[in-house]
């Protein structure tokens, strides 16, 4: 989302401009990393949606992913950026990773440094990606931090797969199941019950509930549709909300399986996010500050908050991380070694690369747990229903003989 803003600079002038962001939160991040305050802010006008552009037009991480592993590749063969950049506009296909290749290439071209440039487009750069850049321009190491984020990019998408075949899959199936129950009820049963009719046979009380329960879904059969878009609407208003946000995830960290999937998921995440960081030559305050951003539950967040604090006052950082518990004694204990033998960030890349074998085994029984509970549960709804339309036709056939 293309965002207008104007803000207050650090000598109290004002000041506008148009910043790329996800949302209203985003924006106000990035502009206090900038130390900028903002005054106001409006969206641009949004381009017309177009479902050809946004399956197969728009930008995914791997495409980020392949863009900063040809860029590495060329810089370290000795390529200059600017050439690296023309060479990688003429090859890249998606049009809107394109036109902001193609800016960040007359950035570059006017003397902008390549983080700052990058930086104006946090939708395809987020924090993470131009911090590490910022330190490889620092350090001179541009070459192997780009290849140290486009191996970061792609175990991000990894996890992000892990998640979306841990949750998605049972989701669809239940919202597949609950679809096909709701339809036999709404225009199945009615057309069934006309047999009936004029018969003069005592229904069963659980051919009657289902009867009623069909008379409503058959009339009503809108509030179905217009509801179960209010409770993902509900949802997303919920997780947009602070407060909404905390108490979900203090919620799903309490649930059975789905809990310590979630944990194992953030687990991976700040492992791998903070070694790639603090081996890119990233800061670990300034590394603490970004891993916290992207770990994805707010009661994690918090204890990385604290560890923070820690740091900044010469403390450790695993007394606080063990203090919240949140954070399994592994990687607590880890983080321990790690800091005693000055080797954390190294310590932290083999815990991620556990962390992530674990999250593999979490996905594997969540989705051993879901998939019988689904099966199951469709069967006692549909069983229900057809037996309850099968009851009637016994009664018929012992009043026949």
């Amino acid at each position: 989302m293309l965002y207008k803003y104007e803000v207050l600079d650090g000598s109290g002038k004002k000041q506008k401009g148009e910043i790329e962001a996800n949302n209203p939160a985003d924006l106000r991040i990035i502009l206090r990393k900038k130390k900028l305050v903002l005054l106001k802010f409006s969206k641009t006008k949004k381009e017309k949606f177009s479902l050809k552009d946004f399956l197969f037009k728009r930008v995914k991480t791997k495409d980020i992913a392949v863009f900063t592993r040809g860029l590495s590749t060329m810089i370290n063969a000795g390529v200059s950026i600017l050439r690296a950049y023309e060479i990688l506009e003429n090859q890249i296909k998606k049009p809107k990773l394109k036109k902001v290749v193609t800016q960040i290439k007359e950035d570059l071209n006017a003397g902008l440094e390549m983080s700052k440039s990058m930086e104006k487009h946090p939708k395809y750069f987020n924090v993470l990606y131009v911090s590490m850049v910022r330190s490889g321009e620092t350090s001179g190491t541009l070459d192997d931090v780009l290849n140290r984020i486009a191996d970061a990019l792609e175990k991000a998408e990894q996890i992000k797969g892990k998640v979306k075949g841990a949750m998605v899959y049972p989701g669809v199936v239940l919202f597949t199941a609950i679809s096909v129950m709701f339809f036999m009820l709404a225009f199945i049963i009615p057309k069934f019950m006309l047999l009936f009719e004029g018969t003069g046979v005592e229904m069963p009380w659980l051919t009657l509930m289902v009867m009623e329960a069909s008379n409503i879904a058959s009339k009503y059969w809108y509030l179905f549709v217009i509801g179960t878009v209010g409770i993902f609407y509900g949802i997303k208003k919920i997780l947009l909300n602070k407060k909404g946000k905390r108490f979900f995830d203090v919620w799903v960290l309490k649930v059975p399986l789905i809990g310590a999937f979630v944990r194992k998921t953030a687990m991976a995440r700040f492992t791998r996010t903070l070694s790639t960081l603090l081996n890119s030559g990233v800061s670990i305050i300034v590394a603490f500050d970004i891993t916290s951003e992207v770990i994805g539950n707010t009661l994690i967040q918090e204890a990385l908050e604290v560890a923070k604090e820690s740091i900044s006052n010469g403390d450790s950082i695993y007394e606080p991380l063990e203090a919240s518990g949140q954070f399994p004694d592994m990687v607590t204990d880890m983080i321990q070694v790690g800091e005693e033998s000055g080797e954390l960030a190294s310590v932290l890349e083999k815990v991620a690369d556990y962390a992530e074998i674990e999250l593999d085994e979490a996905v594997g029984k969540l989705l051993a747990a879901f998939e019988p509970l689904i099966i199951l549960f469709m069967a006692i709804g549909v069983g229900v229903l057809i037996i309850s339309m099968f009851l009637p036709l016994f009664k018929m056939s012992d009043m026949v003989g």
